[in-house]
């Protein structure tokens, strides 16, 4: 983790009037490695709500003020103690897809997000969504949370246990950096039918040679990035009389996952895109690919992150570590494909329904009817769980219900499984800038700019993100 500028926050704080400029050069010329938000807060100069203002307007992400708010103690479940003390890290919420968390960074010297994120992603089966803290006070609410949590509390508010029969637990107190008022000329959100349908990837897609003329010889997904992998694994396994499909990104498998059953998917952990653990999940928890096997493969992650995790909390079938022994590989690929499994096949009955429940997703967003619209698109995710359309309208009506942080996590799927969708980046810009996301917001408009379908949408584009430029 990388210090943040001292002395940008410093700026922030005095011309807000949180802070004396003398007592502020002061906390900056002392000796010793302290964050100045954390010294100032210690000294009692200015109150967390203030500083974590100051942070959120600085790094131009949403800050959580942790004494105010009732952190779901369940959620400590999913990263150990010892994880959250050494990269000063708090988890604070949890559902069924998100992990939030309280961080002191939120990227690295090297990295826009920092790495531990993706190690808990993979540890938890859910996506982090991380919100800045003070240093200080994370370290402190680490040792209360944990030791709350150790004598079977649930819920801590501030940094005390809630009563029992206490009133339902508060939200989290989230500050955000100040964003002005979007345009009403990105009215109304895009619904599928305005949505351009999913491009076909222009990258190579190798298709084993050796028995691909046997249509009855079993297919194996084989994705990952590394050339020489991807070659030595087509190789043997085409010799052991499978067809091989080769995918060398996640969007390349998704786009191939779109129209293929495999008997098997060899899937690399780490890759470009989409993260292979995400893939994964999404796999098993659809209806249509529950039962394929997966084997991961990584040489990444290792320790407590790694077999339990991605088998356990991911539903993999099996983990490999890299460097593999490929016979070993090849016996549980033979082993896999050997199980007596259902394996649903594309057909035109299972197109014609993907058909309908999209255009009564898109009915029911119309009219304004919330809960159908999301129940047709849980039934349309469980048929085709990366259709980016699905997600797209999931968040749309989420949006419609006020609900901006689930939509955003739905558009942010959208996004994922479709590089190339720009109603999902347009939206997600847009919820942003909303939610005080500015960073995430300024790369989302400039793909929306990319993406745009004509040269007027792309001039305002260029207008709102001239407008959000730095004077």
């Amino acid at each position: 983790m990388t210090d943040e500028p001292k002395k940008k926050l410093g700026e922030i704080l005095v011309a807000r009037g949180l802070a004396a400029r003398e007592e502020v050069a002061a906390v900056l010329a002392s000796p010793g490695p302290g964050r100045l938000a954390s010294e100032l807060y210690r000294l009692g100069i200015t109150a967390e709500r203030e500083l974590a203002q100051g942070l959120a307007e600085q790094h131009g992400h949403p800050a959580v003020v942790l004494s105010e708010s009732s952190i779901d103690l369940e959620a400590l479940d999913l990263v150990p103690r010892s994880i959250c003390e050494r990269f000063h890290v708090l988890p604070v919420a949890v559902d069924a897809d998100t992990l939030t968390v309280a961080a002191a960074s939120i990227s690295s010297s090297t990295h826009e997000r920092a790495p531990i994120f993706d190690q808990i992603e993979l540890a938890s089966g859910r996506r982090v969504l991380p919100y800045l803290a003070i240093d200080t006070v994370i370290a402190e609410a680490i040792a209360v949370a944990f030791d709350a949590r150790a004598v079977g509390e649930t819920t801590l508010v501030g940094q005390h246990p809630r009563p029992a029969g206490a009133p339902a637990m508060a939200p989290l107190v989230i500050v955000r950096s100040p964003t002005a008022p979007l345009p009403s000329t990105f009215d109304p959100l895009f619904a599928p039918s305005e949505a351009p349908a999913a491009p076909t990837t222009n990258e190579p897609v190798v298709l084993g040679t050796a028995l691909a003329e046997h249509e009855a010889a079993p297919l194996v997904l084989v994705v990952e990035d590394d050339a020489d992998v991807r070659a030595l694994l087509q190789k043997v396994l085409s010799y052991d009389g499978y067809r091989v499909l080769e995918a060398a990104t996640g969007g390349q498998a998704l786009q191939l996952l779109r129209t293929e059953r495999p008997a098997c998917i060899l899937l690399d952990a780490m890759l470009p895109e989409v993260h292979g653990f995400d893939i994964c999940a999404t796999l098993k928890r659809s209806e249509a690919f529950a039962s394929t096997p997966v084997i991961v493969v990584s040489a990444v992650y290792r320790g407590w992150e790694h077999a339990r995790a991605v088998q356990e909390t991911h539903g993999a079938d099996a983990f490999v570590e890299k460097p593999f022994d490929v016979h070993y590989v090849r016996q549980l690929v033979s082993r896999m494909v050997g199980r007596e499994l259902p394996r649903p096949q594309l057909s035109p009955q299972w197109q014609a329904d993907v058909r309908s429940l999209a255009q009564e997703a898109e009915l029911a967003y119309r009219i304004g009817d919330v809960a159908a619209c999301q129940e047709a698109c849980r039934r349309w995710r469980g048929l085709d769980p990366f259709d980016a359309r699905a997600w797209l309208i999931l968040g749309n009506v989420r949006s419609k219900a006020g609900d901006a942080d689930g939509a955003m996590k739905a558009w942010e799927r959208a996004a994922t499984f479709d590089g190339n969708l720009f109603p999902a980046f347009k939206n997600l810009a847009a919820v942003y800038e909303q939610l005080g996301f500015v960073q995430r917001a300024a790369m989302a408009w400039s793909r929306a700019h990319d993406l745009a379908p004509d040269p007027d949408t792309r001039r305002r584009i260029q207008d709102r993100m001239a407008a959000r430029r730095p004077r």
